[in-house]
């Protein structure tokens, strides 16, 4: 019966773990896009573009896309934006495919 019981929570525990990791995943993002554009604003030495690109696609893009919409940071670069853009998308993709798999559709 225990064993039964632990079967049920395994895959309560790994949406909810994978809600906190993004949660936290976006949450940095926010901040390095905001800190970014702080550091930019006042001269000094700036977080790398790779490093940003890098926790979008960790599961932070569409933080980063709504910190540089917040901040008006890095939306000319396209060496930026596009690629934040397209991990947002495919992270949309992904997470529909997950949400149909869980549904049985």
């Amino acid at each position: 019966m225990i064993c039964h019981i632990g079967l049920l929570l395994i895959p309560w525990l790994l949406y909810f773990g994978l809600r906190v990791y993004l949660a936290g995943v976006m949450l940095i993002t926010f901040i390095l896009f905001g800190a970014d554009k702080y550091l930019a604003l006042h001269g000094k030495r700036r977080i790398p573009e790779k490093v940003l690109i890098l926790w979008s696609l960790w599961g932070g893009a569409w933080a980063g896309m709504a910190a540089m919409v917040l901040f008006h940071h890095k939306t000319a670069k396209t060496s930026v934006w596009l690629p934040v853009t397209l991990i947002a998308g495919l992270q949309l993709v992904a997470a529909g495919v997950l949400i149909c798999m869980t549904c049985g559709q």
